[in-house]
């Protein structure tokens, strides 16, 4: 459905791209994060998704068709394409009835008003049809928002650091959001992130950028369990890195490659008060307790156990070979 070939964006008077040679498909009804620390060039790549930036070179297609920048297009976007921005341009003195209508406005009257109620109660804020976008919480006009995006039914929806402004349970209102429209009007979604975990539960497909380049795209089992470099591995959570050496004298395991990561929750602690490995620090986060433990070599290792340890602890440690991932 979308295809990005080799696209790179250089924004004028600066010396290097902001994006850099980015390549990736997404298909339909599919909802694509991409995720990496503030200014990667994230939201560069956006807008040029967008069609709101011209590039300086690649292309990008939406169903065959190449979308076209500013200098090409009197109006810069796409007919096919929405972008929700993070200050979500409402008409602040119209209620969001009409905010939710105006992008209807070239359909006949009946369809306009059929089509807005229907979006209002996709996106649960019909009762808030009269409102006026001033008088609501930002969970609320980021609700508006995606109604008007979605009104035209687009091919593609982009969501610009959609979760920033929320708290735990709006967001998980508005994953859930998301996978409706998703599942109600096949429309597919690129939203841009530094929440990983927003990324592991909403995507299909999650790409980590650093430094304008994509550094690995996969599915979130993939991105998680399976980090290509250690920017990756340390996007997400508090890896272990280490080196064939280390692994060696704090886990008695023979590896190849010269740097490897650990998640925390694949080393297994088991106390024994003649262990020689000890707890240094703990810390209880709900579900599970956050471990720092120093081995009889000297090497720092962080855990995560469902298990509760007291600081000074002597423990065993194991771990599975296969839960032990080499790096570039």
């Amino acid at each position: 459905m979308l295809e990005v070939k080799s696209i790179s964006k250089k924004f004028e008077g600066k010396e290097n791209l902001t994006v850099k040679n980015v390549s990736f498909e997404l298909g339909e009804a599919e909802i694509m994060s991409i995720i990496g620390e503030s200014g990667c060039g994230k939201t560069t790549l956006l807008r040029c998704l967008a069609g709101l930036h011209d590039l300086e070179e690649g292309e990008i297609l939406l169903k065959g068709e190449k979308i076209k920048g500013p200098l090409l297009k009197l109006v810069p976007g796409h007919e096919n394409i929405e972008m929700v921005f993070q200050n979500y341009e409402l008409m602040p003195f119209h209620t969001v009835y009409e905010n939710v209508r105006y992008k209807l406005i070239q359909y006949p009257e009946s369809y306009q008003k059929e089509r807005t109620l229907d979006v209002l109660r996709i996106c649960q804020i019909e009762e808030l049809k009269n409102e006026k976008p001033g008088n609501l919480s930002g969970g609320q006009q980021q609700r508006i928002a995606l109604a008007r995006a979605i009104a035209n039914e687009p091919d593609l929806i982009l969501l610009d650091e959609p979760f920033s402004n929320l708290d735990n349970m709006l967001r998980n209102s508005f994953r859930e959001l998301i996978k409706r429209i998703v599942k109600t009007i096949k429309t597919s979604f690129i939203f841009v992130s530094h929440d990983t975990p927003d990324a592991l539960a909403l995507s299909d497909k999650i790409a980590i950028m650093h430094e304008g380049k994509f550094i690995q795209v996969g599915n979130p089992k993939e991105v998680y369990n399976h980090p290509t470099t250690e920017y990756s591995a340390q996007f997400f959570g508090n890896p272990n890195i280490l080196s064939k050496e280390e692994i060696k004298k704090a886990l008695n395991i023979e590896v190849q490659n010269a740097k490897n990561t650990i998640r925390p929750e694949r080393i297994h602690l088991t106390k024994n008060d003649n262990a020689s490995s000890k707890i240094t620090a703990s810390t209880y986060l709900g579900s599970y307790y956050e471990y720092e433990l120093i081995t009889k070599n000297n090497i720092t290792l962080h855990v995560q156990s469902l298990s509760e340890f007291q600081i000074d602890d002597c423990v065993d440690i194991s771990i599975d070979s296969k839960d032990i991932t080499p790096l570039k």
